[in-house]
């Protein structure tokens, strides 16, 4: 059997896990092809009793009509291309996933929508 990655999680500032409300409805995103590990940290939360949706950012710009309501896009330097995100709930805090402070240094995700955010600095537990 497969072991799932471990995770030790570094904030920013004061935007970490355990500021998060019980009560408060959250969306986590992963910023392109760093999906996978944002997904278990948002599978995770659920666990433990959060109100949480995923999504993630896409590098595939699209047209917004019939099921595409909203687009966010932005330029990220440290992949150096558009990153799109579509249909963002309005009415839940948005928890941004980076693989490392590169990423987070570089893309302006963070800024444009006001999110909380998590570095994911994942390895491979032997336990």
């Amino acid at each position: 059997m497969q072991k799932r990655p471990q995770y030790s999680f570094v904030s920013i500032e004061t935007n970490c896990a355990i500021s998060l409300q019980q009560d408060q409805k959250y969306t986590v995103v992963g910023t392109g092809e760093f999906s996978y590990q944002p997904f278990l940290f948002a599978e995770e939360l659920e666990q433990r009793g959060f109100d949480i949706l995923f999504q993630s950012t896409g590098r595939s710009p699209a047209i917004e009509d019939c099921g595409i309501k909203s687009k966010i896009s932005c330029f990220d330097n440290g992949h150096q291309g558009m990153f799109y995100l579509y249909n963002l709930p309005k009415n839940r805090q948005v928890i941004l996933c980076y693989e490392n402070r590169e990423q987070y240094d570089n893309c302006p995700f963070k800024d444009i929508l006001a999110a909380k955010v998590v570095i994911l600095d994942t390895f491979l537990s032997d336990t």
